[in-house]
Formats: C-alpha cells, structure tokens, sequence
C-alpha cells in the first residue's frame, strides 16, 4: 500500500518540480570539473581575458616603441670621426702586415664614402683613408685612381685645395707608373678640366698647358675616348701652340684604329699643314692596309707595321770584304783620294765652260 502511495505522489508532482529538478541537472554538468580543478566555463573566461590582454600589450607596446624611436632618431647627429693613428705611424703598428691592412683600410674607405653619400655628410677624411693606404701600400694602384674621383664628386661643396690634394696623388701615382695611360689621363683631366675653374684668369693657360701635356701622353699609350685627340688638338690650338697641334694629329695618326676618327683627323692636318701633306699620309695608310690585308689580315694594322717583312739595309761593299754582320750594319763613308778631288774640280770646270756661268780661272 505505501509503494503505491508513493508511486501516486510521484506522478502528481507539478510541472514546476521536473523543470527544477532538470536545471539542477543541466547546472551540474555546466559546473563539471575537468583536470586543471576548474570548472570549465571560468578556465575558458579567463583564457579569452589572457588573449585580450596580451592583444591590447602588443598594440600599446608596438606604439611606445614606434614612438621611442622616431625620438630616438630625431636626437641623433651622425658624427664624422676618424679612427686611424697618423699615415706615418701606421707601417710599424701592423708589425709586418702592410699589404693586408692596406686592404682593409681600402675596405673601410669605400663603406666610409658610401655612408656620407647616404647620410649627406661632409666626406672630409677620405683623404686620410688614401693616405694611410698609400703609406702602407705605395703601389696601391686603385686608391689613386679612386681618390681621383671621390676626392672631386663629394656630397659637399668642392674647392681649389681639394683640387690641389687630388693632383698630388695622381703626381705620385704617375711618378711610379710613368707609362700608365689611365693615370695620365686622370691627371690632365684634373688639371685641364677640374682646377680651372678656380683658378684666376691669368693662371689659368697654365693649368691647361699641363694638363693638354698629360693629355696627349694619355692619347699616344691608348687610353681616353676615341675623340681625345680632336680634343687635343682644339686644346692645343687655344694655346697659340699649332706646330704641336700638328705633330700630335700625326703621332696620332698612327696610332687610330677607329676609321672616322683616322678621317677627322686628316681633316684637321689638311687644316695645319696643306692638303697634299695629308694626302700622303692618307695614301701612306692606304698603301699599309692593303699590304697588310695581302700578307697578314689576322693582325692590326699597328702590329703590321713591326712585323711587316722588309728588306735590310745591305752594304754591298761591305759583304765581301767584312761579312754579313758587318754589311747589315752602318753603311761606310766612301773614301776620297786626292786624285779623286782633281778629277771632281776639272769636271766642274768643263761643266761651267759650258753653260752660261764664267769658268773658275
């Protein structure tokens, strides 16, 4: 009798009681414990608060830093300071190393001028760089050549006595290499081209009369562009100076391989000498090629005139008497005996009876 009492009670319950007692239920398995002892919804809640946080540190922090160092960079002055003792003192501190802390002063030279082109900054120790590589390398031949260029084309304003430094360098270089072609050039460019303009009026014929010196040196070993002798030449005739003018278009000549500029430069020589004085040389050249392109047409025409096969000067008399060494050798004077100065004096004689002029008594 009570277990059906209490089974009628259970199902009288209201409605209310079973919609209880499953949020009990569904509260439960919310607030189920998982290994780290916490529940599962606050172990969530507080990873998302973590990544909020840290999300919200990165931005404020990414802003502090881009701040700190736009302030950062705004208080900064690059300082121009060269680190390296005195030229003179450098040979003994690399105890024997001289040619590696040449290069590596070179090295430092180049990233030097490279960060004051970048930075805009004043370039006025590029002269100490070539310097100390010069003393402990005096045939660095690169720093001279470089010095010619970085020493002039700076980020700053450029004057007379960076000119003048320049050109001592190339002065010692062309002292050491006195056949290199590029030196020379480098050394007239500057003079002629660079130094002028700071010069006064009545100084300047000077400093291009030297520097057209080193010019046509540079054009007779090979080296400048193919109009550096033209250029010579105008250079020249500025000077008052046509009689060099015209033996530089013929040395010149000589030594043109480009056929418009061979052709130029007649034109010029017709212009100084005379029309048929630069015809010959046209005609001289024209005999050469063919002759070359008959025997040797592998070669220039340059090389053509050392290996072009001639006949040697041959003493006849000589031949018989003394052999060949001495027959390829100076010809003799021939020798005169005072019977042959008679026989010389009557037929003068004879010859003057003859024609209109007196006879000798």
């Amino acid at each position: 009798m009570r277990a059906i009492a209490a089974h009628r009670v259970r199902t009288s319950e209201p409605r209310v009681l079973r919609r209880r007692a499953c949020s009990i239920v569904v509260a439960r398995r919310l607030l189920h414990r998982g290994r780290g002892g916490y529940p599962r919804v606050v172990r969530s809640a507080r990873i998302v608060a973590a990544v909020a946080v840290a999300l919200v540190a990165a931005l404020l922090s990414r802003e502090l830093r881009l701040r700190a160092f736009v302030h950062h960079r705004s208080t900064q002055r690059r300082v121009d300071v060269y680190y390296l003792p005195p030229a003179s003192v450098l040979p003994v501190l690399t105890l024997g190393y001289r040619d590696a802390a040449a290069s590596l002063v070179w090295c430092r030279a180049l990233v030097y001028y490279g960060e004051e082109l970048v930075h805009r900054g004043a370039v006025q120790h590029v002269f100490d760089y070539v310097e100390a590589i010069t003393a402990l390398d005096p045939d660095f031949r690169h720093a001279y050549l470089w010095i010619a260029t970085t020493g002039i084309y700076r980020g700053t304003a450029t004057g007379e006595p960076e000119v003048r430094r320049v050109i001592e360098f190339l002065e010692r270089a062309v002292a050491r290499w006195p056949d290199d072609g590029e030196l020379r050039y480098q050394l007239g460019a500057t003079y002629a081209f660079e130094l002028v303009p700071y010069l006064p009026a009545d100084r300047r014929p000077e400093a291009k009369a030297r520097g057209v010196e080193e010019l046509t040196i540079a054009a007779r070993l090979g080296h400048g562009p193919r109009y550096l002798a033209l250029t010579n030449v105008t250079q020249l005739l500025r000077l008052g100076r046509a009689e060099q003018a015209a033996q530089h278009v013929e040395e010149m000549l000589a030594v043109t391989r480009d056929d418009d500029t061979r052709e130029q430069l007649l034109i010029r020589l017709a212009q100084l000498r005379s029309e048929a004085y630069a015809e010959g040389f046209r005609s001289a050249f024209q005999g050469l090629r063919d002759e070359r392109m008959r025997s040797m047409p592998y070669v220039t025409d340059e090389l053509f005139s050392f290996l072009r096969p001639t006949m040697p000067p041959v003493d006849a008399a000589r031949l018989g008497r003394d052999g060949w060494p001495a027959a390829l050798g100076e010809r003799e004077e021939p020798v005169t005996t005072p019977e042959d100065e008679v026989e010389a004096d009557d037929t003068l004689e004879q010859d003057a009876g003859e024609g209109d002029a007196p006879a000798r008594p």
